[in-house]
């Protein structure tokens, strides 16, 4: 199979896994588990991902995958605010992990840059709804919990997304047409 093939292979089912996680994602009802005083409060499962392209594919590939997640599952699942707020969140999330993502793919740089792309993405969520909403409250009552949160929820993804790294083999991803 030829390189590009390969790569479209990947970046397809990427985009489904994520899409699939987004939907358990929906159905775990974390705001509810929280007393009800958080809603849209998400695990993020679908970032394990994203992570994963942080890592074993290009900046470019990364940003794709994104708003492909971004857009079907908006279209699929939500609606226009919801698009508008994941795209904030996650360009705001991406970018962080891009500048924490180091060159040593270690445990602890994987679930620092999984942090840190959680609090970031709360950030640019709220900093996206405040705006839109004219609420600046929003930034003084919602976002140091949801970055409380978001911390936590960084810290469970980064791990499973380094187990799930460590598993696979980056020297094949890499000679099969994955980037770097």
């Amino acid at each position: 199979m030829r390189p590009e093939t390969k790569r479209i292979a990947r970046f397809g089912l990427l985009t489904a896994m994520m899409l699939i996680l987004g939907l358990l994602d929906r159905a775990i009802p974390l705001g509810s588990l929280l007393g009800g005083a958080l809603p849209g409060v998400k695990l993020g499962l679908a970032n394990t991902v994203l992570i994963y392209a942080v890592y074993w594919m290009t900046p470019e590939s990364a940003l794709l995958l994104l708003a492909a997640k971004i857009l079907l599952s908006g279209f699929i699942f939500g609606s226009l605010s919801a698009i508008l707020y994941s795209l904030a969140g996650g360009a705001l999330s991406l970018a962080v992990m891009l500048l924490l993502r180091g060159k040593k793919q270690s445990p602890g740089r994987i679930i620092l840059t999984s942090v840190g792309g959680a609090m970031a993405h709360n950030l640019g969520q709220v900093l996206a709804a405040s705006l839109i909403l004219r609420t600046p409250g929003l930034l003084a009552v919602y976002l140091p919990p949801l970055l409380g949160i978001g911390a936590g929820v960084g810290a469970l993804t980064g791990t499973v997304a380094w187990r799930v790294m460590k598993a696979l083999k980056p020297g094949e991803f890499e000679k099969n047409g994955g980037a770097k």
